[in-house]
């Protein structure tokens, strides 16, 4: 058999469109309570139908397998910086201090991130506009600053879908992360601030859900990957 494929050996093999198909398969057997075969995973991720998957010969579908899971099985490193069809695109700089605009549509888009995931990627990923490097006597990685775009939502969103697919799990990583830190500092200073002030006083306190909504769909994703047997822990790369 001529069969022409290419075996992903790392998640950057993968793009964002391809890992949202490998998610709903996840799901769909979640909602069947039954189990992805290894046979759907390989169609999927060498994008072949599951009838060559069936045959393959045997030694090519082992090694298919093992490379497969091997890759899928790597460590996720935030990427600040990436490639996408000829143009450069940074990790939004200053996460903490993002502005309300942005951080209420990230909010709102991560209540179903599978479904957002190239807006999801618009408001973190956006076009570099000026960069500056410098060498470190100390360290051997690449140091440097950048300045991106303004976020904007017309951008046509679409373009992320070539996106390798560790940059789009690194960064739900990274805010979940962040949104656990969040969660914690929030309910901190309510108990707090509940000492002095009265329930209504608190309203705009209690805003503080948010963040909380943001997390519990941030460890929903991880779930999700939990069952494609993928190890969650980021690293941080500029370049």
């Amino acid at each position: 058999m001529n069969l022409t494929y290419t075996i992903p050996e790392t998640k950057k093999d993968i793009t964002v469109e391809r890992f949202l198909s490998i998610s709903r398969l996840y799901k769909i057997a979640e909602d069947r309570e039954s189990e992805v075969t290894e046979t759907q995973l390989l169609s999927e991720c060498l994008n072949i139908p599951i009838s060559l998957v069936d045959k393959l010969p045997f030694k090519e579908y082992q090694h298919a397998l093992k490379v497969v899971t091997e890759a899928l099985n790597t460590e996720s490193t935030l990427h600040l910086t990436f490639d996408l069809n000829g143009v450069k695109y940074g990790f939004i700089p200053d996460v903490e201090n993002m502005s309300k605009g942005e951080y209420v549509t990230l909010d709102k888009l991560l209540g179903d991130a599978d479904a957002n995931a190239y807006s999801i990627l618009n408001v973190l990923y956006r076009p570099v506009i000026k960069e500056k490097f410098y060498k470190s006597l100390f360290s051997k990685n690449k140091k440097g600053t950048y300045k991106i775009q303004a976020y904007n939502h017309k951008n046509n969103t679409d373009i992320f879908k070539d996106a390798p697919y560790e940059i789009y799990e690194s960064a739900l990583l990274f805010f979940l992360n962040l949104g656990s830190e969040l969660v914690n500092a929030t309910q901190s200073f309510m108990s707090q601030a509940e000492q002095v002030q009265t329930i209504e006083q608190l309203g705009s306190v209690r805003n503080g859900d948010g963040i909380k909504h943001l997390t519990r769909t941030l460890q929903q994703s991880e779930s999700n990957l939990n069952k494609s047997n993928i190890k969650q822990s980021t690293k941080y790369y500029l370049g």
